[in-house]
């Protein structure tokens, strides 16, 4: 039995600036051509190690700059589909060689400078 607190563990994870990676390429689902995707949630692992997910997207063409403009321009909430979907976390993780993780307090203080590092 899991108390309340913890299963009412949830988080947030930005990712940005995978040096030429993109998360999608990771994901095992028949996912649409050139859709906006919005956010995916990760809900556990299953039984081959891969990360179980759901994919949120507008269902529009998020390549056409102008029809995401137009999207943004006629619309005051964004309507997201979900595709149920599976990552290879560890594949990522191979492919990357490594990850930084900023922390969200850092990574708004220092959203316009460099961080250099010393040692």
């Amino acid at each position: 039995m899991t108390s309340s607190s913890e299963s009412d563990k949830t988080g947030v994870l930005e990712l940005s600036g995978f040096d030429g990676l993109n998360l999608l390429d990771f994901i095992d689902a028949n996912v649409p051509a050139n859709i906006w995707p919005a956010k995916i949630r990760i809900c556990g692992i299953n039984n081959n190690g891969h990360a179980v997910a759901k994919l949120f997207y507008i269902d529009i063409d998020g390549t056409n700059s102008q029809t995401v403009s137009d999207y943004l321009d006629n619309n005051t909430e964004l309507m997201l589909s979900e595709i149920e979907c599976e990552i290879d976390v560890m594949r990522l993780l191979k492919t990357a060689g490594q990850l930084d993780v900023t922390l969200p307090n850092t990574a708004r203080l220092t959203k316009n400078h460099k961080l250099s590092v010393e040692g």
